[in-house]
């Protein structure tokens, strides 16, 4: 009697074409903002601000400026760059192809780009003679704002990576989610102000950038208590990591279930025996 039994576990089918495109997308997009960053670098360190220094020249003059042009492109680099960073989390988030190389990567490339920004506003390019003497930053960034960013960065950064390898979860508050969109806003805003409008000693639109420099400094400093606060409290014991999860065990392909089903069409049926016959006597079937 041969029978053949049925596998209750089945194969696994192979990923659609679509699906490891998708897997990509979000790390190309991260890749790009390297590049865009890059980029950005570039065009800020080439352009100079120095002719939306003069109240009285002319605005059409000032925006045909070659200078004045390569800071507004810088600018719009800032922010296409920008626009790949929501994007490639929104899509990672919905595709669920979320990977450890774009954990590591994704917040990378917004600090190269951020904080690169920060400080080609605090250089040298962005930096004016004061007529009562020394100097000043066209932009409102000073070292100092550029040095408590950057320090809230590598703060937060050595926290959560500290406690998430214990197994607490150090994801991104809503306030730091506001300073990324602040510094977002923050820096390519700066650029154009200081491309077009006269930023110097005295002028309105002095006042707007030290209010933009000073505001994006406040909210960065102030985005790093809640990790600092859940620290302490994880420290001293007060909160404990969640208990670990257990994994299901999946079940091996091709393995056999306990159960084998044996289909009927291959049992051979037996006739059930009739009452014991005597000897000599023949054995007849019941009608």
């Amino acid at each position: 009697m041969s029978y053949h039994p049925r596998v209750t576990a089945t194969a696994q089918s192979a990923p659609a074409p679509a699906d490891d495109i998708r897997r990509h997308i979000p790390n190309a997009l991260t890749a790009s903002r390297f590049v865009l960053a890059g980029v950005f670098v570039a065009l800020l360190s080439t352009g100079h601000p120095a002719v939306a220094t003069d109240p009285t020249a002319d605005r059409i003059s000032v925006l045909l400026d070659q200078s004045t042009s390569l800071l507004i492109v810088a600018a719009l680099v800032f922010a296409l760059a920008a626009l790949t960073d929501a994007l490639d989390g929104q899509l990672s988030r919905l595709w669920g192809v979320e990977s450890r190389l774009g954990r590591i990567m994704d917040p990378l490339a917004d600090k190269v780009l951020v904080l690169g920004g920060f400080v080609l506003l605090a250089g040298p390019t962005f930096t004016a003679q004061h007529p009562a003497g020394g100097t000043y930053q066209l932009s409102g960034i000073d070292a100092w704002m550029v040095i408590v960013i950057l320090t809230r960065e590598m703060l937060v950064t050595s926290i959560r990576g500290m406690y998430e390898a214990e197994g607490f979860d150090f994801s991104a508050a809503r306030i730091g989610k506001i300073k990324m969109i602040a510094q977002s806003v923050a820096v390519p805003l700066l650029i154009v102000l200081v491309a077009v409008v006269p930023v110097r000693s005295g002028d309105a639109g002095r006042l707007w950038v030290l209010a933009i420099a000073w505001g994006v400094t406040a909210i960065s400093a102030a985005s790093a208590w809640p990790y600092v606060h859940k620290a302490y409290l994880a420290g001293t014991g007060r909160i404990k990591p969640p208990p670990p999860r257990t994994p299901r065990p999946k079940p091996k392909l091709g393995q056999v279930s306990d159960r084998v089903e044996i289909p009927v069409t291959n049992v051979r049926k037996r006739s059930r025996p009739g009452p014991p016959t005597r000897a000599g006597s023949k054995r007849t079937k019941p009608r």
